[in-house]
């Protein structure tokens, strides 16, 4: 980072060091400056200016300036997603126990939201319409893929989760009707993208996305998309996010192809009771 190469000022002559520390300062108002009027304010001159941003590693004082502004921007950035962070240093146990139900419910309604309800009944179509279901997920999506395939086991349909493609199975079984759920918090996973590109290329479908919103290269492999809200979070809570998200619409499609079948399972639970 630039602020830290300032702060370091190893190798600066006194007068740079002066610019430099000038500088950490009075962030706010470099990007006012022309390097006269830095030297000016620093009461130092064009020259050293000049020198110090070449010793950086910039060719003059313009391209040190968009850089020393772009690192200001990302730390006004990073500065306010903390300050927005439900969590702090200062959270205690009873704080959590209302913090975590927000964080749920909130994560619930932008997933509400941001949902287009035409969309279930065409998957429920997919499930209805396929001999097996693929749920396929890499990490801690694939932990939610095992999850969501023991659902839908339940309720006597095939249901497999995968962490990579198993080429063999899918060729012995590429006669079954088959519909693929890919599954990635943030929607831009290379495994999950790679392996949408081979089911689409070897004319296996339909493909579903359940993905957070970075799915723009996916997009093209997938028959359909669900977006899953990611809420941007500095110390891990966009995966307590993204993780209620993708429950709530696995759960919604297991609801849905329960409601859709609710005889043919209450008569199978039924004969499957202890005599």
């Amino acid at each position: 980072m630039l602020v830290d190469k300032l702060q370091e000022q190893s190798d600066l002559t006194p007068q740079e060091q002066v610019v430099a520390s000038f500088i950490l300062e009075n962030m706010k108002m470099i990007p006012s400056f022309s390097a006269q009027g830095l030297a000016g304010k620093s009461f130092t001159s064009k020259a050293t200016v000049v020198r110090l941003c070449q010793k950086l590693g910039f060719s003059g004082f313009q391209e040190f300036k968009l850089q020393l502004l772009a690192e200001w921007h990302e730390k006004q950035r990073l500065d306010a997603l903390l300050s927005e962070e439900p969590i702090s240093s200062h959270t205690n146990f009873e704080d959590l126990l209302d913090i975590l139900p927000q964080i749920y419910d909130k994560a619930l309604t932008n997933t509400r939201f941001t949902l287009r309800k035409q969309q279930l009944p065409k998957l429920i179509n997919f499930i209805e319409k396929s001999d097996q279901i693929i749920f396929l997920g890499t990490g801690i999506s694939y932990i939610s893929a095992q999850a969501a395939a023991f659902k839908f086991s339940n309720l006597g349909l095939q249901a497999t989760a995968m962490e990579s493609l198993n080429k063999h199975f899918l060729a012995l079984n590429k006669d079954k009707k088959t519909v693929f759920f890919l599954i990635s918090f943030t929607g831009k996973n290379e495994s999950i993208l790679q392996m949408a590109r081979y089911l689409k290329q070897e004319g296996f479908c339909p493909i579903v996305g359940l993905v957070g919103p970075y799915y723009e290269q996916l997009k093209p492999y997938c028959h359909e998309i669900i977006e899953l809200p990611n809420r941007e979070s500095l110390i891990g809570l966009d995966v307590v996010s993204s993780n209620i998200s993708l429950t709530y619409i696995i759960d919604l499609l297991f609801s849905m192809y329960l409601a859709k079948t609710y005889d043919k399972q209450v008569k199978v639970n039924l004969s499957n009771r202890p005599k």
